[in-house]
Order: C-alpha cells, then sequence, then structure tokens
C-alpha cells in the first residue's frame, strides 16, 4: 500500500506531498487538480510494474519502508528511476552498463511484491451498454477501458470461473434490484458478448434499456471479482447513481480496500461519498492560482476540524465551507469559522 506520495511538475501540480489511507477520498472544487493527481498514481505504479515506460516528470510513493521514484534528474532531460530502501541503502539512478540489467530487476522485484498494476475506473454507461469481445483463456479479467468497455466479457469470464463469484455478484445486485431476478450474458456473435438482465416477471432488459444506476452498480458489484491490482482509482464513483445507491457503492469498495488488499483512492464532488468515510481517509484539494498551483490537505488539518466536526457530519462540513469560492474557511483560521460552526 502506499503511505505517502509526491508530485512534482506533473500537469497543473508544482509539487505535493500527502499521506494516503487504504481507502482514501480528495475533495475540493472543479480544476484543483483531483483527476491529475489520479493520474500521476496510475503513472508511477504503472511504472514500476514495468506496464509503463518511464517519463519526465517526479514523482515518488512510499510503501512497506522503501522510496520508489520515477522522473527527470534536476538540469537534464533523462528520465531516472530510483528505489530507496529502508535502512538508508539504495540502488543508483545511473548504474554503470554492466549493473543496469541486475538494477532493474531489483526495482521491479521489489516493487511488485507490493504492487501488481493500477486501474482507473471513471464509467460511461454508453462504453458500458456496448457488446463485447469474449476473453480468451490467459487474458486478464479485466475492463477494456477506465469507462467499462467489455464489461460484458468480464462478466463472462467471471461466470466461467465455476465458483460463486458470479452467484455472489448477482446476489448484491439482486438485493439492491429486487425486481431484477438474474444477470444474463449471452454470447451474441462469434466473437462478442452482450449483458442483459432478466426480471422477476419474466422480461428480458438489454443493457441498451438498463437504467444507468443499475448499470452503474453492476460495474461496481463486479470490481471485486476483476482480476486483482493493488491501486484502484475511481473518478467521482457518484455519477448517475441515486443518493440511496451511493453508500452501497462505498461499501463495495470499501470491502475491496479491506478484503481484496485494493487500495482505493477516489476523487469526488458528493457529501454523500464523504460521508461514508473516517476524517484520515479525505483530503481537501485546492488551486487558487496558477502560481501557488495544487495544494492538499487533510480534512483533519484545516482549522478548528473537532469543532466544525461535531456540528457537521464530514460531507456536510465540507459542503457547508467549500463551493469552488469560498473554501478558504476550511484552510486559514477566520473568526468566521468559529462563529458558523457554533
Amino acid at each position: 500500500m502506499i503511505t505517502r506520495f509526491q508530485i512534482e511538475d506533473y500537469g497543473c501540480i508544482r509539487k505535493v506531498d500527502f499521506a494516503l489511507t487504504p481507502l482514501h477520498a480528495f475533495i475540493g472544487p472543479n480544476d484543483s487538480g483531483k483527476s491529475t493527481i489520479l493520474r500521476a498514481m496510475h503513472q508511477l505504479v504503472q511504472t514500476a510494474s514495468g506496464l509503463m515506460p518511464v517519463r519526465g516528470n517526479t514523482l515518488a510513493a512510499t510503501f512497506a519502508g522503501n522510496v520508489y521514484s520515477t522522473g527527470t534528474k534536476p538540469g537534464t532531460t533523462r528520465t531516472t528511476e530510483r528505489l530507496e530502501e529502508a535502512g538508508g541503502r539504495s540502488t543508483p539512478a545511473d548504474p554503470p552498463p554492466g549493473e543496469a540489467s541486475q538494477v532493474r530487476k531489483h526495482h521491479v522485484r521489489l516493487f511488485q511484491q507490493e504492487f501488481r498494476g493500477a486501474s482507473i475506473v471513471r464509467f460511461d454507461p454508453d462504453r458500458m451498454r456496448a457488446p463485447s469481445p469474449l476473453l480468451t483463456e490467459g487474458q486478464s479479467t479485466r475492463l477494456l477501458n477506465e469507462r467499462g468497455a467489455g464489461l460484458a466479457g468480464v462478466l463472462l469470464a467471471i461466470l466461467g470461473r465455476g465458483n460463486d463469484d458470479f452467484t455472489d455478484l448477482t446476489r448484491a445486485v439482486c438485493t439492491l434490484f429486487p425486481m431484477v431476478k438474474r444477470i444474463r450474458v449471452p454470447v451474441v456473435s462469434s466473437d462478442q458478448v452482450a449483458l442483459e438482465v432478466q426480471l422477476t416477471d419474466g422480461t428480458i432488459v438489454p443493457a441498451a434499456q438498463m437504467s444507468e444506476g443499475l448499470l452503474y452498480y453492476i460495474g461496481f458489484a463486479a470490481l471485486r471479482f476483476f482480476a486483482p491490482v493493488s491501486l484502484l482509482l475511481v473518478e467521482e464513483p457518484e455519477n448517475g447513481l441515486h443518493p440511496s445507491r451511493i453508500a452501497e457503492v462505498m461499501k463495495v469498495l470499501r470491502t475491496i480496500s479491506t478484503e481484496v488488499g485494493t487500495q482505493v483512492v477516489l476523487a469526488t464532488h458528493s457529501p454523500l461519498v464523504v460521508n461514508e468515510l473516517q476524517p484520515d481517509e479525505v483530503s481537501l484539494v485546492t488551486r487558487r492560482s496558477l502560481e501557488e498551483g495544487t495544494r492538499v490537505t487533510p480534512i483533519r488539518d484545516t482549522p478548528n476540524f473537532a469543532k466544525r466536526h461535531s456540528v457537521y457530519s464530514l460531507g456536510e462540513l465540507w459542503l457547508s465551507y467549500a463551493d469552488g469560492i469560498d473554501e478558504s474557511p476550511l484552510l486559514e483560521a477566520r473568526p468566521d469559522v468559529g462563529k458558523a460552526a457554533g
């Protein structure tokens, strides 16, 4: 698990350094840098896992007493990698040619003991509804892209495992949507499969006619049965969901973080999402000017937090102060903070 992350000169971010928990959310106004943070985390983990080439940004992650960093060396345009271990020993960023291969293997071995890649999720109903290719034997049980393409193929692969995974997934969906009797994934051509549900009266509803809420919940509920990754990055999980379903999706994401062992990091605008989290699991992202750049502040470290939190739930606390214009009371001790909380 990543316990700290550092970003420098990446997109709109000049320099930030923040702590993370197994389930963590970034909140803040539009255009503050939340999505950029998720993209930076995705890049570093994919790079360290050998799934993405090194790029010229300074990124660093702390995990299990080690610090893995990648980026451009000061004064040069070369990208390098570095893994510093607990106890002070480190592998050189530029090893002699004869040692380069061994150093790279050392990097990958230590990092992949902790990480198995990263996935980003930002569901798009049109992509989720479309028929998808059949997964062949040996393919990872993962979506084709972050928008949810390939969902039907992944569901068929889960069904084909022959264990209780698909039954558990169907039970979770039918519990929240009692009109649904079962999930179906019929093969519709020689190389494509579709998604549909059967209702309790026998009606077959194809994905094209499903509500977005049902479609999104199937996607989220299926995530814990995908091929495992170490980092799951979710953008705005509240999109398309009825408010009463948001808590259920957050339960799924917490289960993924606690039972599957995948670290889950969110970017959200929803106070209902934030209400499902603990103070240590929420960080506020702000960007007041191009010169200042993005700032990340643990919500617990904002002024008068204990007093404000005694009045507001965590989501309401943020919503009451941060609207993209007036979030400054969350960051600066001002007399009106205590007055509003009282």
